[in-house]
């Protein structure tokens, strides 16, 4: 009889918020599975570099293959981008049916024996099968008019959604007109994963599915946003009257994934439960939040490329992308971009300045963290582009960001079995290890050229030399940079308006 696996990805998930909490006694489950369980914290690639990373660490985890293998290094890369085979691929090749909810890249939706409902950066509402594709409506960026709210809500009952989400969900739609911002944003999280886990809960068990998996993104949002109002001792700052409306809700979201593991838990029993984050968050501690970006149209003033390419906003980074009917040829201006200098201190004007396989440059303006300058020195600083010089501040814009926490490279790795003989922690784990560990839990065959290795031990191990054979992409036709997309990165935080 084969093994069922249901798959959690926490977006964010660190032990550094479960530990703390689970002491103070608001974590049963996640305590549980401590006792009970194989763990880890999986460490993530290097959190010190570009925004759009998520994608690119997904498909480390889907893979068991590092970035340059698998070739995934932006936002607004596709699935078939991808050339090498992950998890759902691998597994259905083998007879297992597999239904995914929310992994990264898996749009335009492929059957893998169950359902697949894509990530939120999907180009459309497509999903397998066609009539879920309500749920992906519920990214819709614009204010919706009452009938349409309606519409939509008989849609979910219809596919699956049960009658209290919903009734929270029309509830909240009443009266968040009352909310702030923050609390806005947080109640949103909050209802938007009982919807999903709601319908998910109602697949696994219509579907049958041996092998599940569920996106959880709340702890990612909530510590980017509400991380300085509960830890006084790295933001004392704070005011109290802040810090009293606003201190439980990192604290409520981290519940909010407590109680949804337990829910899948009960409803599962007889399943063996993985757990993965793509990375860990931690506190910022500069203090000042102070960051600086690009002024985009300036700088395509003074450099001549105004009407060469396009720019816009991913978090601090600009992001480049030259237009067809352009002569600017990528890797000449990749150049050009690395050769400009701040004077008279002789630095980088860009901290980060690098291409993704699709043509797009990635530029960052060397920030204060770095050690290279103060904001005090800003009115003496000049820039040189060329040959000619311009001042520093005429090129950058000062930011307070809202963000109190950032990304981190410990994350979490969970096995919960019942007939697992090891427990306690595991040392040293990586986000390659996922796809590894997972195979040979099921003992199926490891790649000889994934860069992990499984964490159980198994008493006989196969290998093989690639499931790569298995990557037989549907190619679609698309727009480089979808509004899609685009809006999504604007709800996120990463994208700016022009």
């Amino acid at each position: 009889m084969k093994k069922k696996i249901i798959i959690v990805g926490i977006d964010g998930g660190t032990f550094l918020l479960i530990d703390r909490f689970i002491n103070d006694g608001r974590l049963p489950f996640f305590k549980f599975l401590k006792e009970n369980s194989l763990y880890s914290d999986m460490y993530s690639v290097d959190q010190n570099t570009r925004v759009p990373i998520s994608p690119t660490i997904w498909t480390s985890l889907a893979s068991g293959k590092k970035a340059e293998k698998h070739k995934i290094l932006s936002f607004f890369n596709l699935q078939q981008d991808i050339v090498s085979a992950r998890w759902f691929e691998i597994l259905n090749h083998y007879g297992y049916s597999v239904g995914t909810f929310g992994w990264e890249l898996t749009w335009p939706p492929e059957e893998y024996g169950g359902f697949t409902i894509p990530c939120s950066m999907a180009r459309d509402n497509r999903t397998f099968p066609s009539y879920l594709s309500p749920i992906m409506e519920l990214r819709g960026k614009k204010k919706r008019k009452f009938l349409s709210n309606v519409l939509l809500f008989f849609k979910l009952k219809r596919i699956g959604v049960d009658s209290l989400t919903l009734v929270q969900l029309v509830l909240n739609t009443i009266f968040e007109r009352f909310y702030d911002k923050k609390i806005k944003l947080f109640k949103r999280l909050i209802l938007l994963n009982r919807l999903n886990l709601s319908l998910f809960l109602n697949l696994v068990k219509k579907y049958k599915t041996e092998i599940s998996f569920f996106f959880i993104p709340i702890a990612d949002s909530s510590s980017h946003y509400f991380w300085k109002y509960s830890d006084k001792e790295n933001f004392p700052e704070v005011s109290d009257i802040e810090r009293k409306k606003y201190k439980e809700l990192l604290l409520k979201s981290y519940i909010e994934i407590d109680e949804s593991l337990k829910k899948i838990y009960d409803k599962n029993k007889d399943s063996v439960l993985f757990i993965i984050s793509d990375h860990g968050m931690k506190p910022i501690r500069e203090g000042s939040f102070k960051t600086l970006s690009l002024k985009q149209k300036s700088f395509l003033d003074k450099t001549n490329l105004n009407k060469k390419v396009e720019i816009y906003f991913v978090g601090l980074n600009s992001v480049i992308v030259v237009k067809d009917d352009s002569s600017v040829d990528p890797d000449s201006l990749l150049q050009f971009f690395k050769n400009i200098i701040i004077k008279p201190i002789d630095e980088k004007f860009f901290e980060v300045v690098e291409k993704d396989n699709s043509g797009r440059i990635f530029l960052k303006v060397t920030q204060f963290d770095k050690g290279k300058f103060q904001e005090k020195d800003l009115t003496n600083l000049k820039v040189l582009i060329g040959t000619d010089y311009y001042d520093f501040k005429s090129l950058v814009d000062i930011n307070d960001i809202e963000r109190s926490s950032d990304h981190d490279e410990r994350g979490i790795f969970i096995i919960f079995d019942k007939n697992l003989k090891r427990k306690g922690k595991i040392e040293d784990s990586t986000i390659y290890d996922f796809l590894p560990t997972l195979l040979d839990f099921l003992s199926l065959p490891i790649a000889k050229d994934f860069d992990g290795k499984s964490l159980i031990e198994s008493s006989q191990k196969s290998f093989i030399d690639t499931y790569d054979f298995l990557v037989k992409r549907k190619k679609e036709s698309i727009d480089k940079d979808d509004e899609f997309v685009k809006e999504e990165l604007r709800r996120l935080g990463y994208l700016k308006d022009k």
